[in-house]
């Protein structure tokens, strides 16, 4: 496979990416590409029966947990919901569908641009796939662990190496964790007594969010100076873990801890002093969550909210991404909502006003949003199978 070069300062990774130039999903200048990265480079596969288990408990978690939200309200009824969701505003909910696109393109554009940092150029369908990949990953898996993995796979499928997907898949997860920071502050900004006025509980579940991402956040500049000291306190926290038995597999863990900090290391040499071209895919970031937030907003106004309150349901739903985005739960399922309810609450919503918006905003920005994320990566790899059998059968044809 040959690579083009977009270098023009002659950046370059020791044992990492030579890179690339990804039309499409793929780098179009080999036809085997695909074929021979499946066989030499072997990208792992999300892995099937833990998915499989986590997809179904997911299932059965987004049931309990609109049964938990319709619950708050005694008067609420299913017949209820739907003459709400009929009276809506067609003009705001288009608004609130297309802002659930918005937040899928954001995340692909972030990877994009990561990439073309590292000399590896990938389309828009490219980027959007291992977008797609890491939102539906991250929503059927606890603490979204497994939404980086699958972009993974599928970005080494398509020719990206190793170590150039892992070190623009950890930064942009560092950019992410910045970026609910910034938009905390932009909450608490647009209105600041709404926190006062939330909940015990949601209160110590936003503070400790705005703590989580701190310590992502202050891991990320420190392993940009002192990536021993991140090694250290990384295996330290492995081992404390592993005696106290919550976790299994401590080798392993450890191993995989060395190969991110080398990884990680290799890119942080790269970029330390010249932060600058990261503030494309930290924009993107900041815009992701923004995109997410104003899903909540345009429900409100398409059930009749009245357009004086829109900051104060801005600033609920930012406290809403701060403080569900660190609970080992798939999608935050009953965390959100949670959080959600007590703010709506608080502003003096009735409970059945609360729940109808809640499950409107909910199935927008998160259940019909990993329906399209899943219907995408599934098509993409049906059609990646495909094309990879028509390639085998002509190679096999011409060699017969």
């Amino acid at each position: 496979m040959q690579d083009k070069h977009n270098n023009p300062s002659d950046r370059n990774i020791q044992g990492g990416c030579e890179p690339c130039d990804i039309r499409q999903s793929g780098c179009d200048n080999a036809s085997t590409a695909s074929i021979e990265t499946s066989r030499s480079a072997k990208p792992k596969k999300p892995a099937g029966r833990s998915k499989v288990f986590w997809a179904l408990a997911s299932v059965v978690l987004a049931a309990l947990t609109i049964w938990a939200v319709v619950s708050q309200s005694r008067h609420f009824t299913a017949e209820g919901f739907f003459i709400y969701l009929k009276n809506a505003s067609p003009l705001w909910l288009a608004c609130a569908t297309l802002c659930m696109l918005c937040f899928i393109l954001s995340e692909a554009f972030a990877i994009i641009s990561l990439l073309k940092y590292f000399g590896c150029r990938s389309s828009l369908r490219g980027g959007y796939i291992y977008s797609t990949a890491d939102i539906f990953f991250s929503a059927i898996t606890p603490s979204a662990t497994g939404g980086q993995p699958a972009s993974a796979f599928f970005m080494m499928r398509d020719g990206i190496s190793g170590t150039v997907t892992t070190i623009s898949l950890i930064l942009n997860l560092a950019l992410y964790a910045m970026s609910i920071l910034i938009i905390g502050i932009i909450g608490a900004a647009v209105s600041p007594h709404l926190f006062f006025g939330l909940g015990v509980l949601p209160k110590v579940l936003i503070i400790f969010g705005i703590i989580a991402q701190i310590f992502l956040t202050v891991m990320f500049l420190m392993l940009l100076r002192h990536g021993t000291i991140i090694r250290r306190v990384g295996s330290a926290l492995i081992k404390l873990l592993s005696r106290l038995h919550l976790i299994a597999h401590t080798e392993e863990k450890l191993k995989r801890l060395d190969d991110y900090i080398e990884n990680y290391g290799e890119c942080a040499s790269m970029i330390r002093g010249n932060l600058r071209p990261l503030l494309p895919a930290l924009c993107f970031n900041v815009l992701q969550r923004l995109s997410q937030i104003a899903v909540s907003v345009f429900a409100f106004l398409a059930t009749g909210g009245a357009p004086e309150r829109i900051g104060t349901v801005f600033s609920l739903q930012c406290y809403v991404v701060l403080g569900s985005n660190c609970i080992p739960v798939p999608g935050a399922m009953g965390v959100s909502d949670y959080i959600m309810l007590s703010g709506l609450s608080s502003i003096g919503m009735p409970p059945e006003a609360a729940v109808s918006l809640d499950l409107l905003s909910r199935s927008v920005s998160f259940y019909i949003c990993i329906i399209v994320c899943g219907i995408s990566i599934m098509g993409k790899y049906l059609y990646d199978r495909k094309k990879t059998k028509r390639q085998l059968d002509n190679i096999g044809a011409k060699s017969s």
